[in-house]
């Protein structure tokens, strides 16, 4: 039989690296794709030919196309994970445009162009699995984080509408929707390091643990974590009081 192949976006790094390595140890060839070209270095250096790099911009779609159809000149995609994604924050008026744009390229455009390039051939087969991460921040807007939030908050309506469309077709779909997490990316979030410390208390791998859960049992969303399966429940009963919250000192992450 011949061995399953995996595509991970932003594979190389934080919760895609993380990915990476719990697929290799399940037996999967990972197509690892990653615009930090050192960082891919050493994922082969760890992985050796158990993974297969590309410096591939998921932004670009021409490029993100051509390295499906190479990846899958080797064989079928069975798994895929959308782990690329980039974050500016601040307060919402002080946000350059030319961040929002780049936000919009990469969290959105990315998770679309992976949609477009990749799901219609896991359709066609009636198999696979496609997870995305989005963010607590598509599901509870926390302030100074505006633009990054509405972007994962695009992905959320997205592909719940692409599961409304095709969730019976074979291919499950799973949306991750992880708080605050220990990787680089956090950097970019949080300018105070005690916050930053206290906001990461979950690891890259309890989510990768969760996204197999969580498609073991074909759960659209799958939103690990007290902090952001209460904040979404919080958000869901009780808006007005979330908004009280966000006017205190305590939700501002970012300060």
């Amino acid at each position: 039989m011949a061995q399953p192949i995996a595509l991970v976006t932003g594979g190389a790094s934080g919760i895609g690296l993380a990915a990476t390595r719990r697929l290799v140890q399940r037996g999967y060839r990972v197509a690892v794709l990653d615009v930090a070209k050192q960082n891919l270095d050493a994922v082969v250096e760890e992985f050796g030919h158990a993974v297969m790099p590309y410096n591939t911009d998921v932004g670009d779609r021409a490029a993100l196309a051509e390295t499906v159809r190479q990846i899958e000149a080797v064989g079928p995609i069975e798994h895929v994970l959308g782990s690329a994604g980039i974050a500016r924050v601040g307060p919402t008026l002080e946000v350059s445009q030319a961040d929002v744009e780049l936000m919009v390229r990469v969290n959105f455009f990315g998770v679309v162009n992976l949609v477009d390039t990749v799901f219609p051939l896991m359709l066609a087969r009636g198999r696979g699995e496609f997870a995305i991460l989005a963010s607590a921040t598509g599901l509870v807007p926390p302030k100074k984080m505006a633009a990054y939030g509405a972007t994962k908050a695009a992905v959320i309506n997205y592909l719940v509408s692409l599961h409304h469309e095709h969730g019976n077709e074979g291919v499950t779909i799973g949306i991750v929707c992880p708080a605050a997490v220990a990787t680089p990316m956090a950097n970019d979030f949080f300018a105070d390091p005690r916050k930053r410390k206290r906001s990461m208390a979950t690891t890259p791998e309890k989510i990768v643990a969760a996204i197999e859960k969580g498609l073991a049992h074909k759960k659209l969303m799958i939103v690990p974590g007290a902090v952001a399966k209460g904040g979404a429940i919080a958000e869901r009963i009780s808006p007005a009081i979330m908004r009280k919250v966000q006017n205190t000192r305590l939700a501002d992450l970012v300060d």
